[in-house]
């Protein structure tokens, strides 16, 4: 299902407090198009739509039984971060939990380049790490 951009915008505000929503609601509608149940497998180049929330962890389950690192949710979390990140299969596509994560990787990057730069630069920067540490481009 896709969510509309007032819903992401409180999802946002609400499960990833420490980053302006705005921000969320950019990440979000530029990885999943705000699809909550959004899948992109690496190295196929393939964005599959599940139909249900069953259907999309069994289907991110398959390709990574397969060897593949399939990116999740509205935030595409990558499956390789998944135990990192403290996500299972069954809270991975939650919404508020997958913004909540996807703020979680974006916050902790800015902090950690933020010192002596101006914070759209370390902004730009957090978000360049977020796209290496949420999702994994590898093929396998």
């Amino acid at each position: 299902m896709t969510l509309p951009a007032a819903v992401i915008m409180g999802l946002a505000a609400q499960c990833a407090p420490d980053v302006a929503p705005a921000t969320i609601a950019a990440i979000v509608q530029t990885e999943s198009q705000g699809f909550e149940w959004a899948i992109n497998v690496n190295g196929l180049g393939r964005k599959i739509v599940p139909t249900s929330l069953e259907n999309a962890i069994e289907t991110a389950r398959h390709y990574v039984g397969q060897g593949y690192s399939v990116d999740l949710g509205l935030g595409q979390i990558n499956s390789r971060n998944m135990k990192r990140l403290g996500l299972s299969w069954e809270t991975v596509f939650d919404p508020c939990t997958n913004i909540a994560a996807a703020g979680g990787v974006l916050s902790g990057n800015y902090h950690s380049v933020r010192a002596g730069l101006h914070p759209q630069r370390a902004l730009r920067i957090a978000l360049s790490m977020a796209s290496v540490h949420c999702r994994d481009t590898d093929s396998r």
